[in-house]
């Protein structure tokens, strides 16, 4: 087995935990009346597959938040593999990373299911909150990484 496929596992590890963290913002944001309705992932099970029973959405959207959000975290570690630096660097490196996905998902791949519009045309605070979440999955996902690299001596 190539010495790689348990490094890809270990982001894509972090890349759950980091969507975990993700999902706490969501969460706050739902209480503060900052997102309401149905969660983008609820949105997205809904207009993908309409046929899924409606008691199976929750469980369809977290399965399909966390596989974004590993293979997501696998797309950073093929980016950014053996980067150097500070903490402050990965977090930066990290955050970049999180805002590209946001730009992937909001402006091109979430609008083409039809569970959301296009990005600058969808509600400024659900768009605000998704930028500030996906932040906060690139930073956390950064600081993973740097700080198993570190750990193993391998920047």
């Amino acid at each position: 087995m190539s010495p790689e496929i348990p490094r890809l596992l270990r982001t894509g590890m972090h890349g759950a935990v980091a969507t975990g963290v993700m999902s706490v913002v969501f969460a706050v944001a739902r209480r503060r009346g900052a997102m309401p309705g149905k969660t983008p992932p609820r949105r997205i099970v809904a207009a993908v597959w309409p046929t899924a029973p409606r008691r199976s959405h929750a469980a369809l959207a977290v399965a399909l938040h966390l596989g974004i959000g590993v293979g997501a975290a696998i797309g950073y570690r093929i980016m950014f593999r053996g980067a150097a630096g500070s903490p402050i660097s990965a977090a930066a490196r990290g955050i970049a990373h999180g805002l590209a996905t946001w730009a992937v998902g909001y402006c091109v791949v979430v609008p083409a299911t039809g569970a959301l519009s296009v990005a600058p045309r969808d509600r400024r605070d659900r768009q605000g909150m998704l930028l500030l979440a996906h932040a906060v999955y690139g930073a956390t996902l950064g600081l993973l990484e740097h700080h198993v690299a570190e750990r193993a001596g391998r920047r």
